[in-house]
């Protein structure tokens, strides 16, 4: 059972924009930017994709990332996480979206920290310095 874990949900049909995270860029779907993004900046973190397909799954095994097939009625990626950390058993889970092929390792790593530290939930968050951010 690791400590931290990263499990990524992944939803083949969303809403506005259906499978999107197949969809190519120079190539290559999204979901693998984001899966190779995610190993190359945390490669010490376990990593899992809660996927709701088999295009999916086999998008992401397909270049020896671990996958987890979910309930495809899930309303939510929180409740896709939660049906994968039952197999992948972390005390603790990062959730990195599926179709966030920029995130960091300091991002990541903070995250890590929080929860290491002692924080029961953490979030990414910038806050707003000018009224016209809002």
């Amino acid at each position: 059972m690791p400590d931290i874990a990263i499990i990524v949900p992944c939803r083949l049909e969303s809403t506005r924009f259906p499978r999107k995270l197949l969809h190519k860029i120079k190539g290559k779907p999204l979901l693998l930017w984001v899966a190779e993004r995610i190993r190359a900046q945390a490669p010490e973190i376990p990593l899992w994709f809660a996927v709701d397909h088999a295009e999916l799954r086999d998008c992401v095994t397909g270049s020896g990332f671990q996958a987890i097939m979910t309930n495809p009625a899930h309303q939510s990626g929180t409740d896709r996480i939660a049906e994968a950390n039952r197999t992948v058993q972390a005390a603790h889970i990062i959730n990195v979206q599926a179709d966030e092929p920029l995130v960091s390792a300091a991002q990541i790593k903070a995250l890590a920290g929080l929860l290491a530290g002692g924080a029961a939930m953490a979030t990414l968050a910038t806050p707003f310095k000018r009224i016209v951010d809002l």
